[in-house]
């Protein structure tokens, strides 16, 4: 049986992601061994751990083509302008759409979980759009 994608432990992984992807927008020299010993110390786990270091690793080395898909996709708000949790959050989901085999509706939910969890009261709607437009560009969808 294939493992949940939105079990709430991967959605851990996705949280200590988000926040160590907002640390390095913060702090772009940040030290990789510094991510390495944040994602240590958010998750016991090291399959959770692990999985939340793809997900920094594949988002870091594909930012530009990330930022460029979510910047196509984001009528009216350029990546500066957004919120630094909001941009993360639609690197990372980006990110799964185009390089994992999760299924886009979960990505989708988990987006929007990540946005009620560390963004404001529009974060969850905003993240939603954007990624509303973004998925057809990133997986057939059956419609």
């Amino acid at each position: 049986m294939a493992e949940d994608q939105s079990d709430p432990k991967r959605r851990s992984a996705r949280q200590a992601a988000v926040q160590a992807l907002y640390q390095v927008d913060l702090n772009p020299d940040m030290p990789t061994s510094a991510l390495t010993d944040f994602l240590d110390g958010e998750l016991e786990d090291p399959q959770l751990r692990a999985f939340a270091g793809q997900l920094v690793k594949g988002v870091s080395t594909r930012q530009v083509e990330l930022d460029e898909l979510i910047n196509s996709n984001s009528d009216n708000w350029s990546l500066p302008r957004m919120a630094g949790t909001d941009r993360n959050i639609l690197r990372l989901a980006a990110w799964e759409l185009l390089h994992s085999d999760v299924p886009y509706r979960v990505v989708l939910d988990e987006a929007i979980e990540l946005a009620k969890t560390f963004g404001d009261a529009r974060s969850p709607d905003f993240v939603n759009g954007v990624l509303d437009a973004l998925v057809p560009e990133t997986r057939r969808v059956a419609v």
